[in-house]
Order: C-alpha cells, then structure tokens, then sequence
C-alpha cells in the first residue's frame, strides 16, 4: 500500500515540477540545448536538491520523511510556478501534448520507482520533444506552407534584419509607408518561422507592402526565415556580438546577417545602415554594394540643424522635430526613409510619418514620472545600443541612474562585454545597479573606468529599482538597460 501511495505523491510533484520545466523550456525556444541553463539557476538547483532530499530519504524508507520531502518538492515546484514572471506560460497546443506526454513518462516512472518520477521531470521537456518531433513537423510544414502562399501574395515584401534595431526600422517602416500604401508589419517580434506563419494570419489579402522582421540566433536561420517570405527589398541594420552564445564569432553573425541578400533577386534593393562600422567593413570587405541610411549615408543622409533633423536623398530635404532619442535612433529611421524613398513615396508623405514615429516599446522609449525621466531599454542589450543609450544621457547632462543586467547572451564573450558596458557607465552615471549574473563582470569594468559616480549590485530587479527609487529626485533620469529575463535568473 505504502508503495502506491509514494508512487501517487511522486507523479504528483513531478507533474507540477514538469509545468514548471515546460515554462522553461518554452523560454528555451524548445531548445533542449538552451533549456540545460535552468539547472544552473537557483531555482533549478533548488529542485534538484529537493529531489535529492526524497531520494535519500526513499533509501532509508523512513515514511514521514518521504511524505514530507515528496510534499516539499511539489510545494517548490509550485511556488516556483506561481511567481510573477516577466513572460508567462503560454498554454499554447504544442504544450499541451507536451504535458500530455510527459505525465504518461512520470507517471510510468512513478511507478516502478518513485524517485525517478521526480527527477524524469526534469528530462521530460525534452524527452517528449523528441518523440512528439515528427508530428510537430508535419503539423509545422503544412502550417508554414500556408505561410508562404500568403506572404507571395504581397506584392512588396520588406524583410528586415540585424543584430538590433529590427523591430524599431519595422514599426517606422510601417508607420511611413502607411500614408500612402495599404501595409502589413509582423507584430511584436514574431520573427521565427513559426511566428512569421503566426503572423500571417493577420493578412487581409489586398495589402500592397508587407514589412517582415527576421531573427537569427543560429547560422542558417535566415535561410530557412526566406523560405517562407522572399524579399523584394532587404534591409540590414547593424552587426554586433549578440547571441555569441550561439554564434560562436562575430563572423558569424555578420555571414549569417548578409545572407539575407542571397534570397534578394534585385540586389539593387538593398538597404543598410551606413553608422554601423562592423557591418561597413563586412560589406567593404565582401564587396557587396548597397544604399547607406544614416548619419554618414551615401542614399539618406541624416543631418541635425538647431531642433531639427533634415533627411536628404537626391535633390529632396525633408526637415522634422523627430520624437526619439540618439542618433542611433535617427540612423533606424534614416533607413525607413530609405526604404520610403525607394518605394517612391512622395517627400510630404514621408514627413507626415515620421512626425508620427514614437519609441517602439522597451527601446529607448521614454516618458515622465513624478518629475523623474525614465528611459525603458529593457528589451535587450548589445554593445552598440549600450553606447548609444549612454550618449544620451550625456547629452540629457542631468543626474543618472542606471539599472542593466548587461548582455546576457554573449557566450565566451560575455564577460569582455559586459566589462565594457561597466567602463562606459563609469564615465556616465551617477549611480549604476547591476543585476543578475553579470554584475560581477559589469563591476569589474566599472572600476577600470573613470569611476564619476556609484556602484551598487542587487540580486532582484525590484530590489535596484527600490534603490533607485529611494535616491533620485525630480530632474534625474533612470535608464532600464535591459530587464533579465526569466530564464537567466
């Protein structure tokens, strides 16, 4: 009876540990590869501890210490699970039959030895993704396939990638070429295959333009991303070590990035920000042609008079108050203009959009708070975007405050990176608040630099911002340079 009733409490808490599991490993893209970060969390390790705790305990078959460590595993696994999160589980159909799947191997397990029920749940993400694999793949391949035949019905497809900056030259290019053309824009950052096929759902049919972001965390993404949708115009905005992890090199991500213009038939069409000094060498180096959008531009050329910002191509000057912050920012919407331009939108058309382009949310967006300026970058980080958002504040020349987890996905390069973000905010904030798992690096880099103001850690992201909150005065600016995600805390 006793071995039922473990067998029971077992799958029990390896089914909450598995919804657990499940929500990290949709963080991890399904990527058993990445999913393996959990179990250098604290949390990660907190489960394997407590799963250890009924092991040792099953051992010496004391029943009340089994009952309660049993307990004890699930009741972790739920306050884990119930915790806020900055993305939640989403209880989509693919995690349906992966619970599904998972329960079945728990509850087998559970069955011929309780304890392994515990830690199976650990293993069954990905377990189950790999005999749930040939069905996602006929189920995927019909569903990009519809995609794909929706996306060729769009006579312009501006497709748009970049180590950053993409989803920001998406939303102007949307907001621009709306004045005159019926437009379509992929939402939020849906630039998987399986988002972009998401996203097609949202076509209407009649459109005119649609404009795609496509991401890249792996060499041969963008490959398989044109697959779906050939570009008629190909925009690239920059090249930066983001997702090293992956990568491996910068040549990599630039190999990667250019090969975008593989799927391009008119290489004409091509569309690259011109302030971007890794992605001109790239080019140079290849020998490959393109339009350069920006402050240093050979096709839009963006230039600063007084309050004004003046776009010029060609004999035309459009003159704009544009409501963003940096030149960085300036350079994305050069590349719109751009974009505009070559889709022959007249000049009036373009300036009435861009006095309509606002912040994308979570880069550099900015807004006022009880006479306090926030800055919400939190969207992710890279080293250009760094230095970008700390020219700003310079400029801004009030009192700073910046609260950064720095660059969480730069691999074998993480620490040199975030080093450098410490340097630069030595020169630049009054108070600097590391978070998360680079503090240490961040601080190291901080000390080496010109050291203008303070330096604190803190383990939480509410614990930065009480910091920060009990410091700053009306007049100050907080910079949020890049929010943990969950799967790094």
């Amino acid at each position: 009876m006793s071995g039922f009733y473990f067998s029971v409490l077992a799958a029990a808490g390896g089914s909450v540990a598995l919804l657990f599991c499940l929500w990290f490993f949709q963080l991890s893209s399904y990527r058993a590869a990445e999913y393996i970060v959990l179990f250098r969390t604290g949390k990660g390790i907190s489960l394997i501890l407590a799963a250890f705790a009924f092991l040792c305990c099953s051992i010496y078959g004391n029943f009340a210490a089994m009952t309660a460590s049993a307990l004890f595993f699930e009741m972790l696994s739920t306050y884990f699970l119930k915790q806020p999160k900055k993305v939640a589980l989403k209880r989509t159909g693919r995690f349906k039959r992966l619970f599904v799947v998972g329960c079945f191997f728990i509850v087998v397990s559970a069955s011929v030895y309780p304890p392994s029920a515990l830690f199976f749940s650990f293993a069954a993400p990905a377990v189950s993704a790999v005999v749930l694999s040939p069905y996602e793949k006929i189920k995927n391949a019909g569903y990009i396939e519809k995609a794909r035949n929706a996306y060729s019905a769009v006579p312009v497809r501006v497709c748009i990638t970049g180590s950053y900056g993409k989803t920001t030259v998406k939303n102007m290019c949307f907001t621009i070429l709306s004045e005159i053309y019926k437009t379509f824009a992929t939402p939020l950052s849906y630039n998987t295959p399986l988002g972009l096929a998401l996203a097609s759902d949202g076509l209407s049919g009649d459109e005119r333009i649609a404009v795609v972001e496509m991401g890249a965390r792996r060499v041969g993404d963008i490959a398989e991303l044109t697959k779906i949708v050939i570009p008629t115009v190909a925009v690239v905005t920059g090249i930066a070590p983001q997702h090293i992890k992956t990568f491996r090199t910068l040549d990599n991500v630039a190999k990667e990035k250019l090969s975008l213009l593989n799927a391009l038939r008119d290489k004409s069409a091509f569309i690259y920000n011109a302030d971007d000094k890794n992605l001109c060498a790239y080019l140079s180096a290849l020998g490959i042609e393109g339009l350069g959008c920006g402050i240093g531009g050979n096709y839009v050329r963006a230039h600063r008079e007084g309050e004004e910002w003046v776009f010029s191509y060609g004999n035309t000057e459009i003159r704009s108050v544009v409501k963003v912050l940096g030149e960085g920012s300036v350079g994305d919407m050069a590349m719109a203009v751009g974009v505009a331009a070559m889709l022959k939108v007249p000049a009036e058309k373009i300036a009435a959009g861009i006095g309509k382009i606002r912040p994308s949310p979570h880069r550099m967006e900015y807004f006022e708070k009880n006479g306090v300026t926030i800055i919400d970058d939190s969207y992710n980080c890279n080293i250009q975007g760094a230095s970008e958002a700390c020219k700003v504040l310079r400029q801004l020349g009030k009192r700073s405050f910046v609260i950064t987890a720095g660059i969480v996905e730069g691999g074998k390069k993480a620490g040199e990176l975030n080093r450098k973000i410490g340097s630069m905010l030595s020169e630049t904030a009054y108070l600097t608040v590391a978070v998360g798992v680079n503090a240490g690096s961040i601080r190291e880099g901080y000390l080496s630099g010109k050291k203008k103001g303070e330096f604190m850690t803190a383990l939480r992201l509410d614990d930065a911002v009480r910091t920060v909150s009990e410091r700053c005065v009306p007049g100050d600016v907080i910079l949020f340079m890049n929010d943990l995600p969950d799967n790094y805390v």
